[in-house]
């Protein structure tokens, strides 16, 4: 668990840095992260990326927090190992002030709980 979370909080630092560089990473899914030997986290399928004049917004930023969150859940209901620390540890790296942690906790808190609703509509219908 404490290799699972240092990954975690690495990903998250560097999910961080691409979006203050202008970077959408439009696939950040569990599936699109490797892990070497040495734990060397890589990043794969940029291919529908995009890359802005500046750092993204709050909006984008959070759609694409929200796009991972989602992915986490959907690989811990296919039997992963994710959990909740592991996403408390993406989260507190990707906004380690206490005060705008709290915040993008809440805003993602609330949006997941509407999208949640939808996508597990949406997984239900693909399984039919």
């Amino acid at each position: 668990p404490a290799r699972r979370l240092a990954l975690a909080a690495a990903l998250g630092a560097h999910i961080k840095r691409l979006h203050e560089d202008g970077i959408f990473y439009a696939d950040l899914q569990v599936r699109n992260l490797l892990v070497d030997a040495f734990g060397k986290l890589c990043l794969i399928d940029f291919d529908k990326s995009r890359r802005g004049p500046g750092p993204l917004s709050p909006a984008r930023r959070r759609a694409n927090l929200y796009r991972f969150s989602r992915s986490m859940e959907k690989y811990r209901a296919r039997g992963g190992r994710l959990g909740p620390r592991d996403r408390i540890a993406f989260l507190q790296a990707y906004e380690p002030d206490p005060e705008a942690y709290r915040r993008l906790f809440a805003a993602l808190g609330r949006g997941l709980a509407w999208r949640r609703l939808f996508y597990h509509f949406g997984w239900f219908v693909n399984r039919s």
